[in-house]
């Protein structure tokens, strides 16, 4: 019997200090529907006898059927607090009744972009952790994308039942996995958080707050640490007057692991939208192009008139720089003198050179650089808009097969240039300028970059060796292998080619028997073993292959095409 009516709703909507819209996120199958069942039959829209197996919030038929909630899907909740909660509540409040607007959103990293867009519509994250499996990778994510979209995020920790009943620990141990929880969760807040001087100020979550909450969805039942100190005070408090308070199993769901988000849109477009047969191309994965040496000659290129030179090389990144330049630790934005400083300090740059950056590339932000290290060469600032142009075309569009560069230092070593300024003009240096990094890249070793996913394997013992077999045929390797405490549960992690990823979910189930449980999130970059230049390498195969998706002329472009002659 729902306990609340449309005239209780409507009354108060006009009270904006008493409804609160918030998201439930979480890692796949930690218990965001089963809670969120819990949550409705609380305000009374279902039967508590069926609460946590109706599963309200999975309405599509393929959701029922897999299990698992693939579309975010939003209810409105009314709820009255009693005398004693209101008083615990800080924020502004009009009235004991309260509206709550509830995503329910998915768990599989397939579907991160309905995570996204519920965080966007709402002002807090409910963030659903399974006490048992702890802390996990989709966790994280989901945890930054919440911080990245300012949403406050409030700790539950689930399946309590599964802790006390199938694992049987001890209060100590029940203890320490609580407290791990918190410390992990907190760890990924402080790593992606602006701190307390950040708009949101400090969003840390701790027990004694109220922002961590601990229960079971299945069986209905949950409590913070306020209710414990209540029942201690009404058991332990002494009479008179003072202040006192308190101390401080994995599914075998089937087709769950598939290419699910591409799968689920398709089955949508063919059957309910556009009734038409839908063609499907193969995967596309993306390259980036890097040197591995210094380039073996000066590089010269001449303008289309011969009346202006450049002479540039190409060397690569040191290390760290990249990504230091993706985090934004060393950007175009920085004061000079202070990216300068970081330069020469961690990465032993001649502070005269780091000064007189030109720029960043592609789009102005991006992994590469462009240096001016010229002595004494007139009129070159009317002509630094057009090489910088001609470096960011460069950079979007490398030589080998059209990529974007990355982790590559450009140095414009000597500029001749005309006396008469109609003759160097933009037509003029734009083209001569990505000529010349292109001749730089060719002769300094190119290579190819392929993305890296981290995958992290749930699994129990058994099958951890069937594991090692698909990720080496894969050319992926394991780096970190543990047992989740208290369980049979094994976490295994390990690096893996993007491009080796299609199919791996299939495999790694038929080799494991449907027990291992991927997720899969990108890592990192790394260089593709192998020359370009050699046909039977495997970046050979990639870049005619990327050539001739993209309609390119067959075959990597020679030298002559970008080196001129004195």
């Amino acid at each position: 019997m729902v306990n609340f009516t449309v005239d209780q709703i409507r009354a108060i909507m006009d009270k904006k200090a008493n409804i609160r819209n918030m998201s439930v996120i979480a890692h796949v199958d930690h218990g965001k529907s089963t809670l969120t069942d819990s949550l409705v039959c609380k305000a009374g829209i279902i039967a508590s006898a069926r609460a946590g197996e109706t599963r309200f919030t999975d309405t599509r038929k393929d959701e029922q059927e897999r299990c698992i909630t693939i579309k975010s899907t939003a209810i409105s909740l009314f709820y009255e607090l009693s005398e004693n909660d209101l008083n615990f509540i800080k924020q502004s409040k009009d009235g004991a009744g309260f509206l709550i607007n509830l995503i329910d959103s998915p768990g599989h990293v397939d579907f991160s972009s309905e995570v996204t867009a519920a965080l966007r519509v709402t002002d807090g994250a409910l963030v659903v952790v399974d006490c048992v499996s702890g802390v996990c990778v989709q966790t994280e994510t989901v945890l930054r994308q919440a911080i990245a979209e300012r949403i406050k995020p409030v700790l539950m920790m689930n399946k309590m039942d599964r802790a006390l009943l199938e694992l049987q620990l001890e209060p100590e141990e029940l203890y320490q996995t609580f407290q791990r929880i918190v410390e992990n969760v907190n760890v990924i807040i402080s790593t992606y958080g602006e701190g307390e001087s950040g708009p949101m100020g400090n969003i840390m979550i701790d027990p004694v707050l109220g922002t961590v909450g601990f229960g079971s969805g299945l069986h209905g039942w949950a409590f913070t640490l306020k209710q414990f100190a209540e029942m201690y005070v009404a058991k332990f408090a002494a009479k008179g007057e003072g202040q006192l308070g308190p101390a401080e199993r994995a599914k075998k769901v089937e087709d769950m692991m598939k290419k699910l988000h591409l799968e689920i849109c398709l089955k949508d477009l063919e059957e309910d939208h556009a009734c038409i047969p839908i063609k499907k191309s193969d995967p596309v994965v993306s390259y980036r192009e890097t040197v591995s040496e210094e380039s073996n000659v000066l590089c010269l290129s001449k303008s289309p008139n011969k009346h202006n030179r450049l002479y540039m090389k190409a060397r690569p990144f040191p290390d760290g720089l990249a990504e230091d330049i993706d985090k934004g630790e060393v950007s175009a934005r920085q004061e000079l003198k202070q990216r300068a400083r970081y330069l020469a300090e961690k990465y032993e740059w001649d502070v005269a050179e780091a000064r007189k950056i030109w720029c960043f590339g592609p789009d102005g932000t991006g992994p590469n650089i462009l240096t001016d290290i010229t002595k004494g060469v007139q009129y070159l600032n009317e002509i630094k808009d057009s090489v910088v142009a001609g470096f960011q075309w460069a950079t979007k569009e490398g030589a080998l097969c059209e990529e974007n560069m990355r982790g590559v230092r450009f140095d414009v070593h000597d500029v001749t240039l005309h006396a008469d300024a109609i003759h160097r003009g933009g037509g003029q240096i734009i083209p001569t300028a990505r000529r010349c990094l292109y001749a730089s890249v060719l002769t300094a070793q190119p290579r190819l970059m392929e993305p890296i996913y981290l995958v992290e394997i749930q699994c129990p013992e058994q099958v951890v060796g069937g594991i090692y077999g698909v990720l080496n045929r894969k050319r992926g390797h394991v780096f970190e292998e543990s047992q989740v405490a208290g369980t049979p549960m094994f976490v295994v992690k390990a690096y893996l080619p993007v491009n080796e990823s299609f199919g791996f979910t299939a495999d790694l189930r038929s080799n494991t028997g449907g027990q291992a449980f991927p997720q899969c999130v990108f890592d990192h970059w790394q260089i593709l073993p192998g020359d370009p230049f050699d046909n039977s390498s495997r970046p050979s195969q990639v870049v005619a292959e990327t050539r001739k998706r993209k309609g390119l002329k067959e075959g990597i472009p020679a030298l002559d095409n970008f080196l001129d002659k004195l």
